[in-house]
C-alpha cells in the first residue's frame, strides 16, 4: 500500500478527474485501479491510467502534453491541473555515500531533478494558454530524514533540495501559474520506503513521536487540498510539518539500532524456551506424542467439486401433473448434458472471471489441463520415485497444486 494510493481514493470519494501515473503498466495493475475505481469512484469522477517513468524527460514532456494539449484532432486530455502530486520514489537503503551507485543517481533524478522537469513543463504549458489564474497547487513530498537514518542514498539530498522552492516560489517567474505547499511526511508505516523500519515502530512511539498508516497520513494531504489552504498558497508557499515529532529524537540511527537488538533478543530468549520446553515435553511424553506439537508447513491444494445436480421430489412436481400424456415420451427427444466452450474456458471459469477477475486455484487447474500445459501422472518419475499428481506436459516435472497459477496463468489469460 502507499500513501499516494489512499490520497487517490479520496479524491475518487469526492468526485475528482484523476490522472495517475504508474511505472507498472500491466494487467494486473489495471486490474487494481480498476478495483480502486469501482470502490471508491463517486458521481462524476474520471480516473485516466498513464504508463509514466518519472526517470525519463521524454516521459515528462509527454505526460504534460498528454494533459494540456487540446488539439481537435489529438486523443490528448485538453485538461488543466489544479494539484500536483508528485510522490514517485524509489527506496535506496544500504548505501553509504562510499556506495552511491547507479540507482542512487536514478533515485535522485525521479525524486528531484525530473520533479523540478515536470513542474517546468507545467508552467510553461499553462503560460502557453494564459492560464494566470488558476495556479496548479503542488503538494511537495518533503521529508523529516536529513540524514537522521543513514545509508539511504541520496534521498535526503533531494528531499532537502525541495527545500529550495520555498525561495525560488519568490525570485522566479512561475509563481502565477504554480503554488508550493511543503508536506514533510512523517514516520509513514506500510509504505515501500519504511517497509524496512516496520518492526521497530511501536518502540518509536514509545519514545514520544507519532507514526502514522498509509491512511491517517493521505487524510492529513488531502486536508491540505481544501480551498481555504489552497487560499493561502496563492498569497505565500505554505509549509505543512507533518513529521509526528521526529526532531525530538537525538540520535535516531542509534534509538533504531536499540530497538532492533531488543527484538533480536526478546526473539532470541524465546525460541531458547521454546526448545527447552519441547524437550521437556520429550523427555516427559515421549518422542512420538512430542512430534505432535510441532508446527507443520501445510501446502494448499485444490478442492474441486462436482456435486450432483439437485432434482425435485415427486410431491413438488405434483402441479404438472395435467401434462402427462400429452406427447409420446418414445418420440421425444431428451437432452440430458451440455457444454460451453467460450472466453475464459467454460461456464464455470468465466463466471469466476466475471465475478471475481481473476481465476481459483481449481480454475487455473482445470483449464491448464484442457489447454494440454499440465497433465495427471500416477507412476514412477525419472528418479524412480513413485508420485500421483499433476506434471508439467512438456517437461513432466511435478508440479504442486499451489504452483499451478502462478506459473500457468499469465499463458492460460494470453490465450482464452
Amino acid at each position: 500500500d502507499s500513501i499516494g494510493a489512499e490520497v487517490l481514493k479520496g479524491l475518487l470519494s469526492g468526485g475528482a478527474k484523476v490522472v495517475v501515473t504508474t511505472s507498472r503498466y500491466n494487467r494486473e495493475a489495471m486490474q487494481y485501479y480498476q478495483n480502486m475505481y469501482q470502490q471508491c469512484g463517486a458521481r462524476g469522477s474520471t480516473l485516466i491510467v498513464v504508463p509514466f517513468n518519472q526517470g525519463s524527460l521524454q516521459d515528462v514532456k509527454k505526460l504534460v502534453e498528454f494533459i494540456y494539449d487540446d488539439s481537435p484532432r489529438s486523443e490528448n486530455l485538453g485538461w488543466d491541473l489544479d494539484y500536483v502530486i508528485p510522490f514517485a520514489a524509489i527506496a535506496v537503503q544500504g548505501r553509504e555515500i562510499t556506495d552511491i551507485d547507479s540507482r542512487s543517481e536514478l533515485a535522485h533524478r525521479i525524486m528531484l531533478t525530473n520533479l523540478l522537469r515536470l513542474l517546468g513543463e507545467i508552467k510553461t504549458h499553462k503560460a502557453k494558454r494564459g492560464y494566470e489564474t488558476r495556479p496548479a497547487q503542488v503538494i511537495l513530498p518533503l521529508s523529516p530524514n536529513h540524514g537522521l537514518f543513514g545509508s539511504d542514498g541520496m534521498y535526503s539530498e533531494s528531499k532537502i533540495a525541495l527545500e529550495t522552492l520555498f525561495n525560488r516560489w519568490y525570485s522566479e517567474s512561475w509563481s502565477a501559474y504554480l503554488t508550493i505547499t511543503g508536506t514533510v511526511i512523517g514516520w509513514t508505516r506500510g509504505t515501500g520506503l519504511m517497509n524496512v523500519n516496520n518492526i521497530v515502530a511501536e518502540g518509536i512511539e514509545k519514545l514520544g513521536v507519532r507514526t502514522f498508516s498509509t491512511k491517517e497520513m493521505a487524510f492529513n494531504i488531502l486536508g491540505l487540498m481544501h480551498p481555504t489552504i489552497n487560499a493561502l498558497t496563492q498569497a505565500e508557499p505554505v509549509w505543512a510539518d507533518l513529521n509526528g515529532g521526529f526532531q525530538f529524537i537525538p540520535d535516531l540511527k542509534e534509538a533504531t539500532a536499540r530497538l532492533r537488538a531488543g527484538i533480536r533478543e526478546s526473539s532470541e530468549i524465546k525460541k531458547a524456551v521454546a526448545a527447552d520446553s519441547s524437550l521437556d515435553f520429550k523427555a516427559v511424553a515421549g518422542a512420538k506424542n512430542e512430534s505432535m506439537h510441532k508446527p507443520r508447513v501445510i501446502k494448499p491444494r485444490a478442492n474441486h467439486k462436482f456435486p450432483f445436480p439437485t432434482y425435485k421430489s415427486y410431491e413438488q412436481l405434483e402441479s404438472l401433473r395435467h401434462l402427462q400424456g400429452m406427447v409420446n415420451l418414445d418420440k421425444v427427444v431428451v437432452v440430458t448434458g451440455y457444454g460451453e466452450v467460450s472466453p475464459f474456458g467454460h461456464a464455470e471459469t468465466r463466471w469466476e472471471m466475471e465475478a471475481y477477475g481473476e481465476f481459483s486455484l481449481e480454475g487455473c487447474i482445470e483449464l491448464a489441463w484442457i489447454m494440454g500445459l499440465i497433465k495427471h501422472f500416477n507412476g514412477r518419475l525419472k528418479n524412480k520415485q513413485l508420485y500421483s499428481g499433476w506434471v508439467d506436459a512438456k517437461t513432466e516435472e511435478p508440479v504442486e497444486d499451489k504452483d499451478i497459477k502462478a506459473r500457468y496463468e499469465k499463458q492460460i489469460l494470453e490465450h482464452t
